[in-house]
């Protein structure tokens, strides 16, 4: 009895209810009609989901007797499933979206259920399942159910897991472990949650009572065959994380950040690798990056700039249409204007290249120690997280030119060739050699020699383990500005 009190206020009142929640007091609980049915268990996950009423919303109390079921495969991804037994169907209609919700959330608390019609029938083999069927309000979107069903049902052992069927044209819900190869090893029949999503609408099927004798063996064979009568081929199921389940049901996404002050607008991409699936389906989706906006600070004698990357191509109606690698980052050219804040006159318009489905991959630096600010774009790998490489691995530098007031691209060579030629022309000018002692930083050493650890800046370095200020190791040598002695 403790999992059917538990059943439908998770899913409909925590879940999805929560979003539009409204008080109940005074209306009526009942279904406006009711029909009941019969079928054999082989018929009834076809018989449930091509049930047709003018009514939207709609459920059903199943009672199956006689239960059994068996697979056998007859490829690598399919199976044929066969059952004996019956099934007793009892239909239940509502007059609206909120009689339904009345209806279940007091059949949930036990308010129409026989305690003592319960255990008989558990004792007596049955197996008793509740399936609901309604459309999704316009307001609920695939990321809200799953980050309040992860709230809800998350625990040490199972989490809950969002997956999308070989055919890509629905995604389901339930409580599931990832395997470390991608691949959802599920829990149907004992998971509080089977919530399939399909063209707006919502489906559920659940276990309402404890199963009897071996019967609990099989019965997941019961929710796969109701999945696969859903629209969706058993195997591959494919795991959508926060990211794809966004795309879903959005067509556009602005991200703003600061430190630099930066703001990212995305829009609906289109995986042309996933067209020849039914519609394309959900996998097909992803965030694309439309627009990059930077303000950056190049030198105090120069103003601030604003820094704006554009794919000028034209998006489609849905989006734009690209074909990913591996399901992930692929390169395309970007316009690139630089403009001065304060008065608005663009100093520069260039293309460069960026990664589509990437947001923040710029970074910008003294790269070649001139003391004034680069540009380096870093391409992440093109290759699968899981399989990692250095073969496409690359960057993309633009140093400062301080005559032309513009960003030049340089090859890595140039750049380190840069660097040492502004390390050299300080020791041209005078600057002395310190070898760093075990505890030095640069704070420490700037204290020393240049009266003030805020001084660290003038200090050069002409060779480094890490690009962090902070990390230098005895051994390394700093170079030390023209005019201070030391002690």
């Amino acid at each position: 009895m403790g999992r059917e009190k538990n059943i439908f206020f998770s899913i409909f009142i925590i879940i999805i209810f929560a979003y539009i929640l409204t008080a109940c007091g005074g209306r009526e609980t009942v279904p406006s009609a009711e029909e009941s049915a019969g079928c054999f268990v082989q018929e009834l996950n076809s018989y449930l989901l091509n049930y047709e009423t003018e009514c939207p919303y709609i459920s059903a109390d199943i009672t199956i007797s006689g239960y059994s079921g068996e697979a056998s495969y007859y490829d690598d991804w399919n199976m044929n499933i066969s059952f004996t037994g019956d099934a007793e169907v009892t239909w239940q209609y509502y007059d609206s979206f909120e009689q339904m919700e009345d209806a279940l959330q007091a059949r949930a608390t036990g308010a129409e259920i026989n305690a003592d019609e319960a255990a008989d029938s558990t004792e007596a083999g049955n197996i008793r399942l509740l399936y609901y069927t309604f459309p999704l309000p316009e307001d609920i979107h695939a990321l809200d159910i799953y980050q309040t069903l992860k709230e809800r049902y998350d625990t040490e052992e199972l989490s809950i897991v969002a997956l999308s069927g070989g055919n890509g044209n629905l995604y389901y819900f339930t409580q599931g472990i990832m395997a470390d190869s991608g691949y959802a090893l599920n829990h149907y029949y004992t998971s509080p949650v089977n919530l399939v999503i399909k063209d707006g609408f919502a489906y559920g099927l659940i276990l309402q009572n404890a199963p009897a004798s071996n019967a609990d063996e099989k019965l997941d064979l019961l929710f796969s065959d109701y999945l696969d009568n859903c629209g969706r081929n058993l195997y591959p199921a494919w795991p959508l994380n926060e990211e794809k389940l966004y795309w879903i049901d959005h067509e556009e996404r602005i991200t703003e950040m600061e430190n630099p002050t930066r703001r990212f607008v995305e829009i609906r991409g289109i995986d042309t690798k996933w067209a020849e699936t039914d519609n394309g389906g959900v996998m097909r989706y992803f965030g694309m990056l439309k627009e990059a906006d930077y303000e950056v600070l190049v030198f105090d004698k120069v103003p601030m700039l604003e820094i704006n990357f554009f794919y000028a191509k034209e998006p489609l109606e849905a989006g734009y249409e690209t074909p990913l690698y591996n399901g992930r980052c692929m390169v395309k050219s970007y316009n690139m204007t630089v403009s001065d804040k304060e008065s608005g006159g663009v100093l520069q318009e260039d293309t460069v290249e960026l990664c589509i489905d990437q947001l923040d991959m710029i970074t910008f630096g003294d790269l070649n120690k001139d003391r004034y600010i680069d540009m380096k774009i870093d391409y992440p790998s093109h290759q699968d997280e899981t399989y990692p490489t250095k073969w496409w691995d690359y960057s993309w530098y633009m140093l400062w030119n301080t005559e032309l007031e513009i960003f030049e691209h340089k090859t890595e060579r140039q750049v380190r060739g840069s660097l040492h030629a502004h390390i050299n022309a300080i020791t041209e000018e005078g600057s002395r050699e310190y070898v760093v002692q075990p505890g030095d930083c640069l704070w420490s050493i700037s204290e020393r020699f240049l009266g003030s650890g805020f001084n660290w800046t003038m200090l050069q370095r002409e060779k480094t383990t890490s690009e962090n200020p902070d990390y230098i190791l005895p051994g390394e040598i700093i170079y030390i500005p023209n005019g201070v002695n030391f002690p």
